[in-house]
């Protein structure tokens, strides 16, 4: 069997494949595509040292309990773009190991459009820019997209490390533009200046090329760019000489002063009278730049301009110089060979002739300026999701939206006055408020919402996004939103399947078989059995995927906190959760289902949460196909035989987490202890200065850590362990089934790998520890309350010693 694995991996042909030790992540086998692409791979070698690069696309990090993983990579050693897969299996002497597997990937309709919207962007920038590089954040790398005109003329195509290419550009700057040049585009300010901010950083600069003897001065954009797959932190590097626009604004700043009412350079002496602006006096730049001479000023000033914006601009400036006031203008103006030219104007006042106002106003043409914000605008507009900037206010009042934004809206910007919590369906605005809420404590954006756009059509969207500054004192986040609509649809119809599936559990006219289990025979009974049994749970399993799934008030009876099974096939015959004694029924039922129509009902013993073993009534029916030939699944319900008080069947939860609470956590403890059918171990796990993350980061991101420490612990243990919130920030799981020693040391590795994951901003900068203590019964405490005692000091022992460590009570 072994041989045979080994010679499917290596018939894959262009698809590499590795097999990895799930203890500690060391090669067991590769196939030959590994080994032609990576000579330097060796048996034994840990799988971090073969792709260092790659490893935030490794599968392995998110498989979990699942039994597959996949994500995608780019600029992967395999190819451009691949797939990675992991899958679990067992090894050679029954090794626990993954297969891990790099196939090309097969682009779809959607991720093809995107990078072909890329391409045609990037031709684009290529016209105007004398260098574009493109950049991979992610992986500290960086390709040159034109053949590079600017400083270091480097050849198309070359690549190499991104910090080291900023390294080399700023060594070759004099101070201070080394240090801002740094401070601008290395990566981790780049990311700063994105998250502070949320522009591009830009910076102009001087550079002494080697064939030149003065440095010249160049303009470099780091902009930001959409991954197709949505893996990496994209962007393009951007350069292009500025030496003649610097020399045009030097001539221009000299030609600014004025020296005894001697006007020099691109300067006008105004007076304000009879409702209007006239020009009383130009320098001959003045004249140059506006393309006019004085006789186009008989009428006042802005000659040519379209008459009701020129109205407009000259009432506003009539209404502020009787307060004397400076006025500040940029507007656009045609010229004589019917190109566009972009002013800026600042009239400052002077004095008065008789009573009418005097103002000197000095012009800078911004046309260059001007066409390079539209640059980044149609950038912004062509990006294929909706992104935009919302004020974290009462109403998430809109800034800026691109129009795929608007497009999924249905609207334009003018519908939006209102902001956008007025789009968002009414049933669904109480959620994005709790949101907001947290957003405004500094956490990002990720939810899915219903909208109601302009023609009374309701969408789904996905929302996420993260801080991008204040304005006046209010946050200011900036979203992409997605349409999800047509995966709601999907998941609606999956729902009323699993209602269609629900009439036949509900049993129809023909009554059920009865196993006997004293007999093990099928028979049936004269009449159906009265439906005087309450509390059901019902069940859908799958047969083809091997599949069980409870409904809700499965937590409710036998606790845990996991109502979906996979390899469910295994898990019926050899669950702890059943008796013993009643295990061999339940294999006769699902054989007698898979043969046989009609329901069936048996009676079967199940360990519960609040009262150990009970007795219950368990129907099961088959799905068949339209042929009636093969079985698809079962579903069924669990029914109680005796009815039970609310608060002894369902244990209570905690409000923030979800997490059973301390009371509930208790009557576990003493129900296992009670009937000392098992080992168990009781984990506590003890925030270390939580009240320091409250006053430092608020109340808000206390609560977020909270959760975010609840759903960890969840994901460390299997659905049959408890987890439960025993103190303000203290948490406990209690872990069933122990076989020993070396089991309770296995299980607590899983917690603490789960546990001990990077945290992300802000909590990662606190440095957060955490205090464990760690107690078995009935090895180590005969009661609950010596069992909790003892792991409470295993815990007080933790912190002695400085914190941020695990203390087992039996090696105190």
């Amino acid at each position: 069997m072994q041989q045979d694995a080994t010679n499917i991996l290596d018939d894959l042909g262009n698809v590499a494949g590795y097999v990895i030790s799930r203890e500690d992540h060391r090669i067991l086998y590769y196939n030959r595509r590994v080994e032609r692409v990576s000579p330097q791979v060796r048996v034994g070698m840990i799988c971090h040292q073969v792709w260092p690069e790659g490893c935030q696309n490794c599968p392995l990090h998110t498989i979990g309990d699942a039994e597959t993983s996949t994500s995608i990579s780019s600029g992967d050693a395999f190819g451009e773009v691949v797939d990675i897969s992991a899958t679990k299996t067992v090894w050679e002497d029954g090794t626990p190991a993954y297969i891990i597997t790099v196939a090309p990937h097969q682009f779809t309709e959607i991720e093809q459009q995107a990078i072909l919207d890329r391409e045609l962007l990037m031709r684009g920038i290529l016209q105007i820019y004398d260098s574009v590089v493109s950049v991979d954040l992610s992986q500290d790398s960086y390709t040159f997209l034109s053949q590079y005109r600017g400083p270091g003329k480097q050849p198309f195509g070359r690549t190499g490390t991104y910090s080291e290419l900023i390294g080399g550009v700023a060594d070759r700057l004099e101070e201070p533009e080394r240090q801002a040049y740094l401070s601008a585009f290395m990566p981790a300010a780049a990311r700063q200046v994105w998250q502070n901010t949320a522009k591009d950083p830009y910076l102009q600069h001087r550079w002494r090329d080697a064939l030149e003897e003065e440095p010249r001065w160049y303009e470099t954009w780091l902009v930001r760019v959409q991954d197709p797959f949505g893996q990496r932190q994209l962007a393009v590097l951007l350069s292009r000489c500025i030496q003649q626009q610097k020399e045009d604004e030097q001539r221009l700043q000299e030609a600014l002063e004025i020296d005894n009412q001697n006007l020099r350079g691109v300067c006008g002496k105004y007076i304000v009278r009879d409702q209007n602006v006239y020009l009383l006096q130009g320098s001959d730049r003045y004249f140059q730049l506006l393309d006019t001479s004085p006789s186009d000023y008989r009428d006042g000033i802005f000659p040519g301009m379209d008459p009701r914006q020129r109205r407009r601009y000259i009432c506003m400036m009539v209404e502020k110089s009787a307060l004397h006031e400076p006025i500040s203008l940029e507007f656009a103006r045609q010229k004589k060979d019917g190109s566009t030219q972009w002013l800026q104007v600042q009239f400052i006042y002077t004095g008065q002739r008789g009573n009418a106002p005097l103002y000197y106003g000095i012009l800078v043409d911004i046309t260059a300026r001007k066409m390079l914000e539209k640059e980044h605008h149609e950038l912004f507009e062509q990006l294929p999701v909706g992104v935009a900037k919302l004020l974290l206010d009462r109403d998430l009042s809109l800034l800026e939206a691109n129009r795929a934004y608007l497009d999924i809206l249905g609207c334009e910007m003018a519908d939006m006055i209102d902001g956008a919590l007025a789009w968002v369906h009414p049933d669904d605005r109480d959620q994005v408020q709790r949101e907001v809420e947290a957003a405004r404590g500094g956490a990002p954006l990720d939810m899915e919402m219903r909208v109601r756009r302009r023609d009374g059509t309701v969408v789904w969207v996905q929302v996420q996004g993260r801080p991008a500054g204040e304005l006046d004192g209010v946050p200011v986040t900036q979203v992409v939103v997605r349409e999800k609509t047509d995966r709601h649809r999907m998941r609606q119809e999956l729902e009323d399947l699993r209602a269609r599936y629900r009439q036949v559990i509900e049993g129809g006219e023909c009554r059920p078989t009865l196993y006997d289990g004293a007999t093990g025979q099928f028979i049936k009974p004269p009449e159906q059995q009265p439906g005087s049994l309450s509390g059901s749970v019902v069940f859908d399993y799958d047969l083809k995927e091997d599949q069980l799934t409870f409904s809700e008030p499965f937590l409710a009876y036998f606790g845990g906190e996991q109502r979906v099974f996979t390899k469910a096939r295994r898990l019926l015959v050899h669950t702890r959760l059943i008796h013993p004694d009643d295990r061999a029924a339940l294999r006769a039922v699902l054989e007698y289902c898979r043969r046989e129509r009609g329901p069936v009902r048996c009676y079967l013993r199940f360990h519960t949460l609040a009262r150990g073993m009970q007795r219950f009534s368990v129907s099961i029916s088959s799905l068949w196909d339209q042929s009636g030939s093969r079985v698809l699944g079962l579903v069924g319900k669990i029914v109680h035989d005796v009815e039970q008080p609310a608060e002894e069947s369902s244990p209570r939860r905690d409000a923030l987490t979800g997490l059973y609470d301390r009371q509930a956590l208790v009557r576990q403890v003493e129900t296992y202890l009670r009937f000392g059918q098992q080992k168990l171990g009781l984990i506590l796990v003890d925030i270390d200065d939580f009240s320091g993350v409250n006053a430092e980061l608020g109340h808000v991101a206390g609560d977020a850590l909270l959760r975010n420490i609840a759903g960890r612990l969840r994901r460390s243990v299997d659905g049959h362990d408890i987890v439960a919130r025993s103190g303000g920030d203290q948490f406990a799981l209690l872990l069933k089934g122990l076989d020993g020693r070396e089991d309770l040391e296995e299980r607590l590795q899983q917690v603490l790998a789960k546990l001990y994951q990077p945290f992300s901003a802000p909590h990662a900068a606190r440095g957060l520890k955490m205090s464990i203590g760690v107690c078995c019964a009935p090895d180590e405490a005969a009661t609950c309350r010596q069992l909790l005692a003892r792991a409470e000091e295993a815990v007080q022992r933790a912190k002695k010693l400085g914190g941020g460590r695990c203390v087992l009570y039996g090696e105190m």
